[in-house]
């Protein structure tokens, strides 16, 4: 009987010599051992911090000394934790799974995943924030002073288009003076442009 201690990981080979006092030497046949005390090394590779209107893959890499048994996910934020959700091996150290964005409330989220090898060794370390989730267009577009009033008059060359809206997560806002899709000022909810220099006429615009 013997003991090796404080091994490192890694796959160790060994046999056994057993002899007698005439001098007769017998030998086993090598036998192998591996041994792994360190949990799975893993990389997220979607999703990335943003937002997300549709359905997207949860894809990350996993590798390990030994066999990766299971990879999972899950959502959380400060109000909620979701449960642990399998992900498939497609092939070499990919795991995917399809997240549904319809499953969840909108907002802002963090991706976790939780790797775990044949040696029972788990990882949940790993995650990406800021993944956010937002199905709804922007509604309630409002025209708002000092937008001059539809079908009115006046004798400037200039006019200032100013809109709210209600929205999540804002971008940019587009004003179509019939021609061109000009750039609005986004600040908040609500977003501001200047024409200037306008030729007599009938102005036709709209926002998006």
């Amino acid at each position: 009987l013997v003991t090796q201690s404080s091994q490192t990981d890694g796959t160790k080979t060994y046999f056994v010599y057993v002899n007698d006092s005439a001098g007769n030497l017998g030998t086993s046949s090598p036998r192998h051992v591996t041994i792994d005390t360190g949990a799975p090394s893993v990389t997220i590779n979607s999703p990335s911090a943003g937002w997300y209107g549709s359905n997207f893959l949860v894809n990350a890499t996993v590798t390990d000394s030994s066999l990766v048994s299971t990879v999972q996910y899950r959502y959380e934020n400060s109000t909620t934790n979701g449960s642990w959700s399998s992900m498939t091996n497609p092939s070499g150290n990919l795991w995917n799974a399809t997240f549904v964005v319809t499953s969840v409330s909108e907002g802002n989220y963090t991706f976790r995943i939780n790797a775990t090898d044949s040696q029972g060794n788990g990882n949940t370390t790993v995650n990406v924030s800021n993944v956010g989730i937002d199905r709804t267009s922007p509604s309630a577009i409002t025209y708002v002073s000092p937008t001059p009033s539809n079908g009115s008059n006046q004798s400037s060359t200039s006019y200032t288009v100013n809109v709210t809206f209600t929205e999540l997560n804002p971008y940019n806002c587009l004003l179509h003076n019939g021609t061109t899709n000009v750039t609005m000022t986004l600040s908040g909810s609500t977003c501001l442009v200047t024409q200037s220099s306008q030729t007599d006429g009938t102005k036709t615009y709209f926002v998006y």
